[in-house]
């Protein structure tokens, strides 16, 4: 499973994404996590997934966006919040995708 380009886990049920959660799937590039129950994801849960483009995580109740979340994503040019129940997004945290094209957070 380590030269998957494309993981599709929405409507899992997962709830958090530990550290480094993705570490063996360091080829990814589209990630859909859409409509689970994730509610944390915790510092450098993408830091092996460099080379990923797209980050489906809308339909789930992340309420808050901090920093740390999106270490590592350098690379990621989609990233879909959409429906997360957000309430604050907190200042920098966005920085580290600097490639970003398009950033989804509607209905929040």
């Amino acid at each position: 499973l380590s030269m998957l380009v494309i993981l599709g886990l929405a409507r899992n049920e997962l709830t958090t994404l530990d550290k480094a959660i993705f570490s063996l799937q360091t080829h990814l590039q589209v990630l859909l996590l859409n409509a689970n129950r994730i509610e944390s994801i915790r510092d450098g849960a993408f830091m092996a997934n460099k080379y990923l483009k797209i980050l489906d995580l809308s339909y789930n109740p992340l309420r808050k966006v901090r920093i740390g979340m999106f270490f590592g994503l350098t690379h990621l040019q989609g990233l879909n919040l959409s429906i997360c129940k957000i309430e604050r997004i907190e200042l920098m945290s966005l920085d580290p995708l600097i490639d970003l094209k398009i950033l989804d957070v509607r209905s929040n």
